[in-house]
């Protein structure tokens, strides 16, 4: 994807401080809501996001992060 990282947890961070990376971060998590609504089956479960409010070893503060369930397919 474009501007972000993922983990495998189902994380997904938009980069903070890329030009349109905001704006991608919007669409991404619109369109996730809306998939999880319109085909639910079709994909993990969206949880929906958050804003770091500290930095750490995995967060930036003020990066914003898009949140699935992890699923392990059997």
């Amino acid at each position: 994807m474009c501007g972000s990282d993922g983990d495998i947890n189902g994380n997904l961070q938009v980069k903070v401080g890329i030009t349109g990376a905001e704006q991608f971060g919007e669409v991404e998590e619109w369109f996730n809501y809306r998939l999880s609504r319109a085909a639910p089956e079709t994909c993990a479960k969206f949880l929906g996001s958050f804003v770091a409010d500290q930095t750490s070893s995995q967060f930036t503060k003020g990066g914003k992060w898009l949140v699935w369930k992890f699923e392990v397919l059997t």
